[in-house]
This record gives structure tokens, C-alpha cells and sequence, in this order.
């Protein structure tokens, strides 16, 4: 099996990180990735499993997660969520 190295840059883009309401201060995140690392080599064909935490300051709006080669600039993987929440756990496999 040929071994891909792709340089996995987690972009997790907290786009709509504000609540709602409109406030005087701004909501910060803390993303913290326990499974994958950047700079992993993976397999052709093997499955990547993404998984951690994003804890805010405040109401966060939800969150976009992309997987992209950074060779090729090709996006492998795209999850979004819309939940409103102070906090989320994210578990992803992509083949």
C-alpha cells in the first residue's frame, strides 16, 4: 500500500463563533484535538478518525470542521454543525 503523507491541517472554522445577541465582549473558543496530529503520515485507504473539544467563553453558534491535503489544496472532508451551545465534543471518521 502506498503511504500518502498528508500534513492534516485540522481547519476548524469557528466562522459563526458569536451568539445571537449582540454583546459588548466576544466569545473565544478553546479547540483541542485528542486524536490525529498534524503532520501524521496515513495510509492510502486508511480511515482518519478526528476527535475533540471546543469549549467557549460564551454561546458559541456552532462550528465547521475541513480536512484539506494541503498538497493539493483538496478539501477531503467538510462536517458543519448549526447547534447553539457553550461546548462541543466532535467524533469524525473519514475513508
Amino acid at each position: 500500500m502506498k503511504n500518502i503523507t498528508l500534513i492534516i491541517s485540522l481547519l476548524v472554522t469557528l466562522t459563526a463563533i458569536t451568539s445571537c445577541k449582540k454583546k459588548n465582549s466576544a466569545t473565544t473558543a478553546a479547540i483541542n484535538f485528542t486524536e490525529i496530529a498534524e503532520g501524521d503520515t496515513i495510509a492510502f485507504g486508511d480511515t482518519v478518525h478526528i476527535e475533540g473539544t471546543i469549549e467557549g467563553n460564551g454561546e458559541l453558534h456552532g462550528y465547521q470542521l475541513q480536512l484539506i491535503d494541503i498538497i493539493s489544496a483538496e478539501t477531503l472532508l467538510t462536517k458543519n454543525s448549526e447547534t447553539h451551545g457553550l461546548s462541543y465534543v466532535f467524533d469524525e471518521h473519514w475513508v
